[in-house]
């Protein structure tokens, strides 16, 4: 069983109004976290490093829900 895991970042930048992001996708847990750590250190991400967020997807897999991607 293939895997990918995508690393999300999500900020409101206003009021009522949410911002979601992918930032990469990545073919291991372990490249996926070097690259976070990195990440968490630069504009834009530094001020909000709680909006990180990991899904896992199974490859050939359908991920959409009711036509909306299910993050």
């Amino acid at each position: 069983m293939n895997k990918i895991y995508m690393l999300f970042h999500s900020w409101y930048p206003e009021e009522g109004y949410k911002s979601v992001k992918i930032v990469g996708i990545y073919d291991t847990m372990s490249e996926l976290e070097k690259n976070l750590a990195l990440l968490k250190t630069k504009p834009g991400f530094c001020d909000a490093i709680d909006g990180f967020y990991i899904k896992e997807y199974e490859l050939n897999q359908i991920v959409m829900d009711e036509g909306s991607l299910q993050l």
